[in-house]
């Protein structure tokens, strides 16, 4: 009895082989630790000096609505604007309504707690903790990995127990 053939072109199944472990081993783990050591950085009061949403294209997709924000904020003396909300990024909506509504909650001129990495001032998000994109990132990539030792496994010789 053969062995029941792949359901991925192993070319196919090598370049999901291959995202899945970037995802799974670099990108996820790294946005996740990112993400958890924020909990940890001293805060200061910031400025907020624009926010606006952006609607971006994504290929294959359609689109999407990003909230884009711009701070000020101060550390030691220093003074640094940033854009990060979290450490993924810009926050990310379906429809431009949602978007609106997150940036309503950080009016231009208003101020904003900022959590400051001390070892490097210049990094800083407006929320802490680990964002739902980071684990999503992580999660796919254990799952591409999955799939592509699944797929190799089927196509390995099957032993007969007696």
């Amino acid at each position: 009895m053969s062995a029941p053939e792949s359901r991925l072109h192993p070319g196919l199944s090598s370049l999901v082989f291959l995202v899945g472990l970037v995802l799974a081993l670099w990108l996820g783990p790294r946005m996740v630790f990112e993400g958890w050591a924020t909990s940890s950085w001293p805060t200061v009061e910031g400025e907020v000096l624009s926010a606006d949403v952006e609607r971006a294209t994504t290929r294959g997709s359609g689109h999407h609505y990003l909230a884009q924000l711009r701070y000020r904020y101060s550390y030691e003396g220093e003074s640094f604007t940033s854009t990060r909300v979290h450490t993924a990024g810009s926050p990310s909506f379906n429809r431009a309504d949602e978007a609106a509504a997150f940036i309503a909650n950080y009016p231009v001129g208003g101020e904003v707690q900022v959590f400051v990495d001390a070892e490097d001032p210049a990094q800083a998000v407006l929320q802490h903790g680990i964002p739902w994109r980071g684990w999503g990132v992580l999660i796919s990539g254990l799952v591409l990995v999955a799939i592509t030792f699944r797929d190799v496994w089927r196509l390995l010789p099957q032993r007969q127990v007696d």
